[in-house]
């Protein structure tokens, strides 16, 4: 079977009044696309691919019709302005004008994970703007956002996108994230975006420098070993600290003990830089029962070992200045068994949980699940500012001394040590 690039596919304006339009449609008898009034029809080409040049101009919506009956948008639509149901438009990329990125260097990258719709009153890709330069001054030199793809409704995580090329309606659409990367690089902040092995070959072939970085759970480092991936995400760090401020070992947790020794040998991974680790993410806060976050005391510990590590941290939306809303999960889906599905898995989920009943659990469908989850911004906590400016002059080498009686850590890198106690809940850096 032919290969075709993914840019090869959807519509794309050749020149004004001229449009190129491909699909991949391999059951289909006939296709042609509907553009306004009129309608045309696509060649077929070898491989079930189905293409054509038609009268079209830049924001001109079309479907595609199967077999002259069944109209779709396209499925690699870069615009769905009214949402999933909605028809395609045709979109200019070469009208936006988007500032060369900074060239990230992983002994300098803080990643900072935001979600765009909870993250400014906005909830908007405009939104984000006006904190570029305060994300940049704290230290943070890349930014992680939550999927933006097209999704049911208007509110929710974005895992569940339909339409990975179109940038979600609600949150400002192609438009606004070209302004938002745009604005993110004259701040001197890259922007990190999607995860699989073809996707790093499709990245290197156009930016050879650019960084890919992959969301897993646990150790399994094919990214690293086989996908040919920088760096991956790795929970394991934040298990073991969280099951020691907190005792809890339901769920994923049930396999950790919270001793030092644990955390100890965390820290002890040899692959460095090329794991991203963290005290918060939108899994570990968003997937518990309530989105609670962890208390200012525990979360400033947990942020000292992170932050003091050899690893990569990353920061979620939030947590530089401890922030008490918490991050539930929330949903908006327009198709009511779907919703109901939602309700019931969440409580399904942590029935067998202990300290809350399934009534605890939040309506994901609910708007207010969604708008208890906005920030309340606030400046910076000098910890965070003094651990991230100090990680740019430590040497990668660390040494680790802990205390399993005291419950104590000493970690040392270079002239720094930071002693954590977490009996006491007490950081120390020297």
């Amino acid at each position: 079977m032919s290969i075709v690039t993914q840019t090869a596919l959807g519509a794309r304006a050749l020149e004004p009044g001229l449009g190129e339009f491909r699909v991949w449609a391999p059951l289909a008898g006939s296709v042609e696309v509907r553009v306004g009034a009129g309608i045309h029809a696509l060649t077929e080409e070898e491989g079930g691919f189905w293409a054509g040049e038609v009268a079209a101009s830049a924001g001109d919506d079309y479907r595609f019709v199967l077999d002259g009956r069944k109209e779709r948008p396209d499925p690699c639509s870069r615009w769905q302005r009214e949402g999933v149901r909605g028809p395609s438009r045709l979109l200019d990329t070469d009208a936006f004008e988007i500032a060369p990125g900074p060239k990230l260097q992983f002994d300098e990258l803080v990643v900072y994970e935001l979600h765009v719709g909870t993250f400014s009153p906005e909830g908007t890709f405009a939104g984000v703007v006006p904190r570029l330069e305060e994300l940049r001054a704290l230290g943070v030199t890349a930014l992680e956002l939550m999927p933006v793809a097209t999704f049911p409704g208007e509110r929710g995580w974005g895992y569940d996108g339909l339409y990975t090329s179109s940038p979600h309606p609600a949150y400002g659409g192609p438009a606004g994230l070209a302004q938002l990367v745009d604005a993110a690089h004259r701040a001197g902040l890259g922007v990190l975006l999607h995860v699989l092995a073809e996707l790093a070959r499709r990245v290197r072939a156009v930016a050879p420098d650019a960084l890919v970085i992959s969301e897993m759970g646990l150790d399994d480092f094919r990214p690293l070993q086989e996908w040919g991936h920088d760096a991956m995400w790795l929970d394991s760090l934040h298990h073991a600290l969280h099951v020691a401020l907190t005792g809890e070992q339901d769920g994923y947790y049930a396999g950790f003990d919270g001793s030092p020794a644990s955390i100890a040998r965390e820290l002890a991974r040899p692959e460095g830089s090329q794991l991203v680790v963290c005290a918060q993410n939108h899994d570990q806060v968003g997937n518990r029962a309530v989105g609670d976050r962890l208390q200012s005391s525990k979360l400033r510990l947990a942020q000292a070992v992170v932050f003091f590590s050899p690893f990569t941290p990353l920061l979620f939306q939030g947590e530089e200045y401890a922030e008490t809303a918490p991050f539930q999960f929330f949903t908006d889906h327009i198709d009511p068994s779907i919703a109901d599905a939602t309700r019931e898995g969440r409580r399904r989920e942590f029935a067998g949980f202990a300290g809350f009943t399934a009534a605890d659990v939040p309506d994901p469908q609910a708007p207010e699940t969604f708008e208890r989850s906005r920030l309340q911004p606030r400046p910076a906590d000098e910890l965070v500012a003094r651990l991230l400016r100090l990680r740019r002059e430590l040497p990668r080498e660390l040494e680790v001394r802990f205390d399993e009686d005291a419950r104590t850590l000493e970690l040392r890198r270079g002239a720094a040590t930071l002693r954590v106690d977490f009996a006491t809940e007490t950081v120390e850096l020297t």
